[in-house]
């Protein structure tokens, strides 16, 4: 048998948030951008009570946002620098002996 001791009513902070984001840049395409979304309801400790990944997903061209800028960078500014930050990251794989790289 239990003891009844009442009940209480968390207080939770609800957001959303986008938790993956992914690029695809086939050759000969307008590269597109996919940014997965998701609801998450945090304890006012800021652990994680719940959450929700969200469909559809935000879904854009580079051509569609090219020039729209946040934070003082482009779309196009935005895209070149992870091309060239993947191209250096590749690089250092290229050029670091196999039994120095790590599985993700």
């Amino acid at each position: 048998m239990a003891i009844e001791l009442g009940s209480e009513s968390p207080v939770l902070t609800i957001s959303e948030r986008t938790w993956r984001v992914e690029i695809f840049c086939e050759a000969g395409t307008d590269p597109t951008i996919v940014a997965h979304r998701e609801k998450i309801w945090t304890r006012a400790n800021g652990t994680i009570a719940q959450r929700e990944r969200l469909i559809p997903q935000v879904r854009r061209s580079l051509s569609a946002v090219a020039s729209k800028t946040v934070s003082g960078v482009t779309g196009t500014q935005l895209a070149g620098l992870i091309s060239a930050w993947a191209d250096d990251l590749r690089a250092e794989d290229v050029a670091a002996p196999a039994s120095s790289l790590r599985p993700i």
